[in-house]
C-alpha cells in the first residue's frame, strides 16, 4: 500500500537479515526515471527531517525565551522544568524505545507539544504553566531521540557508477518506515 500522504516510499538501509528493505533492491537502476524518482524521494526526506527538527526544537526555545513571562520572580523554576523532564526522557529511552513504534512516538510528541502550548498559553496559575514547560521539555527530548534514531535508518540513493566505485552490490531498496516497523512488530 502507498504511504500515508500519498507519496512514494522512502529509502531505507538493508534490514538485519542482510536483505534490502524493499522492492526493487539489488538491481541497478533500469533507467533515468528510477534514479530521478529516488533522488526526489531523497530530497523530500531531507526536507521532512529538517522541518521536523525545526518544529521539534521550537518548543524548547520558546519556553526558554518566555521564562520571564511565565514566572517573573522564579525564572530558575522555568529553567529546571525545561531541563529535568528531558534528561529523564533521554536517560530512560534505551529501556523502552524498542517497544514503542516511531509512529506512536511522533504522535506522542504532537500531543505533548499541543498540551504544553495550551497549558502555558491559557493558564494563569504558575504550577500549570510549569507543567506545560515540563511537557514541552519531554516532547523536545522524545522527538529529538526518535528523529535521530529514525534518521539512522535512511540511506542516499546511489547511481550504478557510485555503487561500482564503492564496491556495493545494492542500493538499500525502497520501503516505508512505518509499514516496515509494523511488519517487524507482528
Amino acid at each position: 500500500p502507498p504511504p500515508a500522504g500519498g507519496g512514494q516510499p522512502l529509502l531505507l538501509k538493508e534490514d538485519s537479515k542482510g536483505g534490502a528493505a524493499g522492492p526493487g533492491s539489488g538491481a541497478p537502476f533500469r533507467d533515468g526515471n528510477e534514479l530521478q524518482r529516488r533522488q526526489r524521494e531523497w530530497r523530500r526526506t531531507l526536507v521532512a527531517f529538517w522541518l521536523l527538527g525545526l518544529l521539534n526544537n521550537s518548543s524548547f526555545v520558546i519556553m526558554i525565551a518566555s521564562a520571564k513571562t511565565i514566572s517573573d520572580g522564579a525564572v530558575a523554576l522555568v529553567f529546571i522544568a525545561n531541563i529535568v523532564p528531558g534528561i529523564c526522557m533521554k536517560t530512560s529511552a534505551p529501556y523502552w524505545f524498542d517497544r514503542v513504534s516511531y509512529r506512536t512516538r511522533i504522535y506522542a510528541c504532537a500531543c505533548l507539544m499541543t498540551g504544553s502550548y495550551l497549558l502555558v498559553g491559557s493558564s494563569h496559575v504558575m504550577g500549570l504553566q510549569l507543567m506545560g514547560v515540563a511537557l514541552a521539555s519531554a516532547q523536545s527530548s522524545l522527538g529529538e531521540a526518535s528523529l535521530l534514531a529514525l534518521a539512522s535508518r535512511y540511506t542516499k540513493p546511489l547511481t550504478q557508477e557510485e555503487k561500482d566505485e564503492r564496491g556495493q552490490e545494492h542500493d538499500g531498496g525502497a520501503a516505508e518506515v512505518f509499514d516496515e516497523e509494523e511488519r517487524e512488530e507482528t
